[in-house]
């Protein structure tokens, strides 16, 4: 008899719902707030409510880069919106790829530090591992293909992975892989981590 409303979506369909439907953040609010009347209409949810969007970057030659039709602007403008409501949130994040420039990566993380901030308690370890996140190129998706015909795909184990073209995007990736894996296994404040970063 308890449940969490979870939405899912991507952050050009939450600008547009949320454009045609204003109203829709008071409801989404009253939801997080756990709002007695709400309780009743979702027939006894007592969780409140977190939206997940999938954003893939913050900077544009990535989102160019995953042909998704997205734009820094628009995922901004979703964050913005998100921050504003109140409730609990997610974004999904594609920080690195086997081509990324070691400058489109950097910048990309940055983007993403500079923007995103109150995050809830419960996402801390959430937003963090973000940082670390890659492309993971399916055997019959286009990054497969692409990257087997460049010649950096790596199969050994059964594992899917590749060779970063750029040495220094390679780095960069294993240092916040092991930055981020440190970070989760022990107690930590984003803003506090997120600040050390960007200083």
């Amino acid at each position: 008899d308890r449940f969490k409303l979870a939405l899912e979506g991507r952050a050009d369909q939450y600008v547009k719902f949320m454009s045609e439907y204003p109203r829709a953040s008071e409801v989404f609010a009253r939801i997080s707030s756990k709002d007695e009347s709400c309780v009743d209409n979702l027939q006894g949810s007592k969780d409140g409510l977190s939206i997940s969007l999938g954003i893939e970057a913050l900077h544009q030659p990535l989102l160019d880069f995953y042909d998704k039709g997205l734009t820094v602007e628009t995922n901004l403008e979703a964050i913005r919106l998100l921050q504003q409501s109140g409730h609990s949130y997610s974004l999904f994040m594609l920080p690195f790829h086997a081509e990324l420039s070691f400058v489109d990566a950097k910048e990309n993380i940055m983007a993403y530090l500079r923007n995103v901030a109150d995050v809830n308690l419960y996402h801390q370890k959430f937003f963090l591992s973000n940082l670390s996140e890659r492309v993971v190129p399916y055997e019959g998706t286009r990054f497969f293909d692409r990257w087997k015909e460049k010649g950096v795909l790596d199969t050994r184990e059964g594992i899917t992975g590749y060779r970063f073209t750029d040495r220094r995007t390679g780095l960069l990736y294993h240092f916040m892989n092991r930055f981020t894996s440190r970070m989760l296994q022990q107690d930590f404040n984003y803003d506090e981590v997120r600040g050390a970063i960007l200083d």
